[in-house]
């Protein structure tokens, strides 16, 4: 029987989405661990995989929670066990492995990336660099892909205030118009993202009710825009998480 996925949640509302589908038609189990201060997060060894969402911490945080999840990501790739972070947890995998985390700017103008669409109404989208065209992450883009294929773009909902500088032996497979490091790649089998393909439209609903930046833009009109982008966000999720569970050997 195949080894569980451990899935690490920093907020409850910041779960599975679209990826607890993908699990369910692979018939793969997985156990959750809510993160906080008490956390004793176990051997990554014992898991086939292991995806760590976003919160409202940063990973520079001095927390007790915030340095048992750093060294737990520290093993991760030590023992390369799979992984895949979200949002904090891609930040939390480069912090963990040398990079730096630090507030998004824009000639010296901090800017965050939040929502659907950005300010000047355009869809937030990560565009693939060389080496992620040819990373095993995006493995059949081009089956799903119908824009340019010489700039391939993805549209991703965003949500974070802060970024990451990648040391030289990371890689950057994705970019972004306002954020350049999107998608990284760390060693062999360790993968972040920083915006979030996996929200489903129960996630979607849930965000929109609970965090307090969404609150503040016109949910009315994100409504809108989400109803536009969604059906992307599923193939978009289900093609990259489909790869990742092949790299992780599912």
């Amino acid at each position: 029987m195949p080894k569980k996925i451990l899935v690490v949640r920093n907020i409850p509302r910041e779960s599975l989405g679209f990826i607890a589908i993908f699990l369910r038609e692979k018939n793969i189990s997985y156990d959750i661990i809510d993160a906080d201060d008490t956390t004793v997060f176990p051997d990554p060894s014992d898991y086939g995989g292991v995806i760590v969402f976003g919160g409202p911490e940063s990973a520079n945080d001095k927390t007790p929670k915030m340095i048992k999840e750093l060294e737990f990501a520290a093993k991760c790739v030590e023992q390369k066990v799979p992984y895949l972070g979200i949002c904090l947890g891609m930040q939390v995998l480069v912090a963990a492995t040398g990079g730096t985390v630090y507030v998004n700017e824009a000639d010296g103008v901090k800017v965050k990336e939040i929502g659907v669409y950005d300010n000047a109404g355009e869809p937030y989208e990560v565009e693939l660099t060389l080496a992620g065209r040819y990373d095993p992450l995006f493995n059949g883009i081009e089956e799903v892909y119908t824009g340019d294929p010489f700039a391939i773009k993805l549209k991703i909902f965003q949500m974070h205030a802060e970024t990451v500088e990648l040391l030289s032996v990371m890689q950057c497979l994705a970019t972004g118009k306002h954020c350049k490091n999107q998608i990284v790649k760390v060693e062999d089998n360790a993968y972040g993202i920083q915006g979030h393909f996996e929200v489903d439209e129960e996630t979607f609903n849930s965000w929109i009710a609970e965090d307090d930046e969404l609150k503040l833009l016109d949910v009315g009109a994100m409504k809108v825009q989400y109803e536009k982008v969604k059906q992307e966000y599923h193939n978009n999720a289900k093609l990259i998480f489909g790869n990742w569970l092949k790299i992780a050997g599912y």
